[in-house]
């Protein structure tokens, strides 16, 4: 009988165990894995490389066909995750509301490139959360 209450005993001491580590785990931040982190670094180098149009703080609205600039520069970025980081970086609220009160578009070395339209600020006004 002893060592059966032993078993029994480790047993919930592992169970436990397994679930605190389970309930740890679940609570850690979760660190980028695979596409998500490769879409990552690519905006975190057109950040390093192209600080006058992709700032986190004050983004500029980003000309009509910066993807091809971009693979121009940077053939060693693919065009689906290039296009994945664009959308995201496209998305975020501050950039919404960049091309919201902004005017122009830019070049990646952050020279005006367009005017903003109104049916794109209409389009950014849309996109914002409620």
């Amino acid at each position: 009988m002893k060592n059966n209450d032993s078993v029994t005993l480790n047993s919930f001491q592992a169970l436990e165990g397994l679930k605190k580590s389970l309930e740890a785990e679940k609570f850690a931040p979760k660190k980028p894995k695979g596409r998500f982190k490769q879409i990552n670094e690519i905006i975190q180098q057109l950040e390093a490389q192209y600080p006058q149009v992709f700032n986190s703080e004050k983004p500029l609205p980003l000309a009509i066909g910066i993807q091809k600039q971009i693979r121009s520069l940077h053939p060693q970025f693919s065009s689906a995750l290039l296009g994945a980081a664009l959308f995201i970086w496209t998305g975020r609220k501050n950039y919404l509301e960049a091309v919201i009160a902004g005017k122009k578009r830019h070049n990646l070395d952050g020279t005006v490139a367009a005017a903003i339209t109104k049916a794109e600020k209409e389009y950014s006004k849309g996109k914002l959360p409620a």
